[in-house]
């Protein structure tokens, strides 16, 4: 309370140390603002920002970045076994900036996937753009999360990378296969759910048992606890992104000022990829 509100983002600087040079390009856990005054640069994780020939500039925010890195080690390091193929994955917030790029590489290790995602257009979005095999809208009216997912798995789920929780965590489990691999990369869906110190206000799962009935894993993971994997994870984005096989589109807000509307959009899914908020450009007016 009281400070900027911490925010990964890349900018240049206009005041200078022994490490960066006035002018230079850095990137790291900046603060929402137009100006971010950085006591500790080894704190912030501060560091030159890559140019890399032929790469969007936002590409360092989204599948060159944290984005990408969290869907690799969500897929590849953290569980007991990646998706294989002929296997069904199952992406909650697939339309979202981790979870679209971990749908597209479940798709390119040859399983079968299904992504989750709210309203029709973020449906053909997972269909159209990410050629994904089958795309659950969980907003749907008439027919339940359980029956589109009943129709779109019907020989069952093998691995599921999760972001959302609650409900869609449940419905899940109920369809897991033997030896199944559940990964939590985030809980979408708890994050507004009221006191984030009262523990009672977050769901767990109530269909864990199905873990032991088919003896299966659920594991949780936090990227930055992975980061001798780093390197190996930007290889392979970097191979998949040059070549087209990976995309992460962008949603962009203009303005410092839209920051607190963009911040809410992120959780109750109003866009498609990565959200950015271009702090610096003029904010969009409406007549």
């Amino acid at each position: 309370m009281g400070s900027p509100i911490p925010a990964l983002g890349y900018g240049k600087v206009v005041k200078g140390n022994d490490k960066f040079k006035v002018g230079s390009i850095v990137q790291g856990m900046l603060k929402a603002g137009k100006y971010a005054e950085i006591e500790d640069p080894t704190g912030a994780g501060l560091m030159a920002k890559m140019a890399l020939p032929r790469a969007e500039p936002n590409s360092s925010l989204g599948v060159l970045g944290i984005s990408g890195i969290a869907a690799y080690v969500g897929m590849f390091v953290s569980p007991s076994k990646g998706p294989k193929k002929g296997e069904t994955v199952v992406v909650s917030a697939a339309a979202g900036a981790v979870g679209c790029i971990a749908a597209q590489m479940a798709k390119l290790s040859g399983a079968r996937v299904v992504g989750i995602a709210g309203g029709t257009k973020k449906q053909r979005f997972l269909l159209d753009e990410l050629k994904l095999d089958g795309a659950v809208d969980y907003k749907c009216n008439k027919k339940s999360l359980g029956e589109q997912l009943d129709e779109a798995c019907p020989d069952g789920i093998d691995f599921f990378f999760d972001n959302v929780g609650g409900d869609v965590l449940d419905e899940v489990l109920q369809r897991i296969n033997l030896h199944s691999r559940i990964v939590i990369c985030g809980a979408a869906s708890q994050y507004d759910s009221g006191n984030i110190n009262n523990k009672s206000s977050i769901k767990g799962p109530s269909h864990y048992i199905r873990l032991a009935e088919t003896s299966s894993t659920l594991s949780g993971f936090n990227m930055m606890h992975y980061s001798n994997s780093f390197i190996k994870a930007f290889g392979y984005l970097a191979w998949h992104y040059y070549r087209g096989n990976i995309m992460c589109p962008e949603h962009v807000e203009n303005g410092i000022e839209s920051f607190g509307n963009s911040l809410e959009m992120l959780f109750s899914g109003g866009h498609c990829g990565r959200l950015i908020v271009d702090v610096l450009a003029s904010p969009k007016v409406s007549f």
